[in-house]
């Protein structure tokens, strides 16, 4: 599975075939990942936390740190990834 989240870093496979075939439920992202971008983007993901936001961390960390994401997946019920009945 290591070598296919490389592969998925460097966008040569896609996230969603990583998902689906270890079925993922989450995925913690930093800046700078690919899937940084992407899940911000994908409707069936939901941001669960986001350091970028959190009061509890200090602003000097913030800066010396890198951003951190955590995404659950959910898929929307208008996705073709949704479970149909």
């Amino acid at each position: 599975m290591l070598k296919e989240w490389e592969d998925v870093c460097s966008g040569r496979i896609d996230y969603h075939a990583l998902q689906q075939r270890y079925r993922l439920t989450h995925f913690v992202v930093t800046e700078g990942d690919i899937l940084y971008t992407y899940l911000a983007l994908d409707p069936d993901y939901v941001l669960l936390w986001d350091s970028e936001t959190d009061d509890a961390i200090p602003e000097d960390m913030k800066k010396a740190e890198k951003k951190l994401r955590i995404y659950a997946y959910r898929p929307a019920e208008n996705s073709s990834a949704a479970p149909r009945d």
